[in-house]
């Protein structure tokens, strides 16, 4: 079967070059946006505010998924002082954004996709770590990490063992986007190259992993 590729949150950091990766590579890639616009060509582009419901069930209906065999589910944030302030709106964009609408659109999308789905990833975190949790740091954002692999196993057992699609929570390292910061320790392009390596590896139909961009297992 041909690949089809999903990136949902191309605009920036790593969905962009995610997007960029698979277009160089001459892969049929539709790349999401707020706007529906990108920085990189695709195939198809879609908007998309995964946070907003009637958003999502519009890109959920457009005949540009039709086929798709891979999705990555890119989008996340990162409040620079939400663990001082404590808002609690802002916490909860924060759970909504990195959490839940991920899941929400992803659940949809298995049930429209059934037939050509492969493989499902979410951008996690070695900070949704518990046992890597070292430091304390940002708990908030880990918090909502961690949770992301709960639900994501969850999904996992309730959307995608049955039908034999597979689903990675996958850390992409720290990286050199306006989220990572200029100091992190790889580029864009070295987590993308192993991102897409994982993505497109052969699994055991029904898989669940949570590793890092590399391949490597991650302790939860």
């Amino acid at each position: 079967m041909s690949k089809k590729y999903l990136i949902v949150g191309a605009s920036r950091g790593i969905g962009l070059g995610l997007v960029r990766a698979l277009s160089a590579r001459e892969q049929i890639v539709v790349a999401t946006s707020r706007n529906g616009e990108s920085h990189a060509s695709a195939s198809g582009l879609l908007a998309l505010d995964i946070l907003d419901s009637d958003s999502r069930d519009i890109a959920i209906r457009a005949a540009t998924l039709e086929g798709t065999t891979h999705v990555v589910v890119a989008a996340g944030i990162m409040p620079k002082t939400i663990d001082v302030t404590l808002e609690p709106p802002v916490i909860a964009e924060v759970f909504l954004t990195n959490s839940i609408a991920p899941i929400v659109f992803a659940e949809a999308l298995a049930q429209r996709l059934a037939p050509t789905l492969q493989h499902i990833m979410f951008l996690g975190s070695r900070m949704g770590s518990v046992e890597l949790n070292q430091k304390g740091d940002d708990w908030i954002y880990r918090a909502s990490k961690a949770a992301l692999n709960s639900a994501a196993r969850s999904f996992y057992i309730r959307k995608c063992s049955a039908k034999g699609i597979a689903v990675t929570v996958a850390h992409p390292g720290w990286v050199r986007t306006e989220m990572g910061g200029k100091n992190a320790e790889i580029s864009v392009q070295t987590s993308v190259d192993g991102l897409l390596d994982v993505l497109d590896e052969p699994v055991s139909a029904g898989a669940f992993r949570y590793c890092d961009y590399l391949g490597n297992s991650l302790p939860y």
